[in-house]
């Protein structure tokens, strides 16, 4: 009789230990798509010139560092920026196909990312920026985001990271 509730107590144990690692595998995949949809807004918003949906993904002020030199940027700077990227696309008259195009491939981009969670409400998300197949190497985007609110915490980027040289193929091998 007792084999008999030690064999079940073990099963319910080994049943109730698998659901945990389940329902954390599920909350971090939950949250690395939380990320994802952030940095889609932002990076969508950044290249299309749409202030809206790249607002959806950053809080501000925002730290843009480039080659190692940090800059913050407040919603005025970033507005700006965003409708001076909103007159050139406007003016280059991007088609609709053009614009399909566009979200698609920067979709893909964020869905082959990378998602590194540093702490329960911070992560960051790496991506290429531009591929040249001749030198073999990538220009990189990381970004740091950072999960906050009470009701329903969102994720939002508080950190953009480039280089304004590509990652050298050596540095991979």
């Amino acid at each position: 009789m007792k084999s008999w509730r030690l064999a079940v107590g073990v099963g319910l144990v080994c049943l109730i230990v698998s659901a945990v690692v389940w329902a954390q595998g599920k909350a971090a995949t939950d949250m690395e798509s939380q990320i994802r949809k952030a940095t889609f807004s932002y990076y969508i918003g950044l290249i299309l010139g749409e202030p809206d949906e790249y607002f959806k993904g950053v809080k501000t002020p925002l730290l843009v560092t480039n080659d190692g030199v940090s800059q913050p940027r407040d919603e005025k700077y970033l507005r700006d920026m965003i409708g001076t990227i909103k007159k050139r696309t406007s003016a280059a008259k991007f088609t609709d196909d053009d614009r399909k195009n566009i979200v698609k491939n920067i979709f893909g981009a964020v869905d082959d990312s990378s998602v590194q969670f540093v702490g329960a409400d911070t992560a960051t998300i790496s991506f290429v920026v531009q591929h040249d197949e001749k030198k073999m190497s990538d220009r990189m985007c990381s970004l740091l985001l950072h999960r906050e609110g009470k009701d329903k915490p969102e994720w939002k980027i508080i950190q953009e990271i480039t280089d304004s040289k590509p990652v050298p193929p050596e540095y991979l091998k």
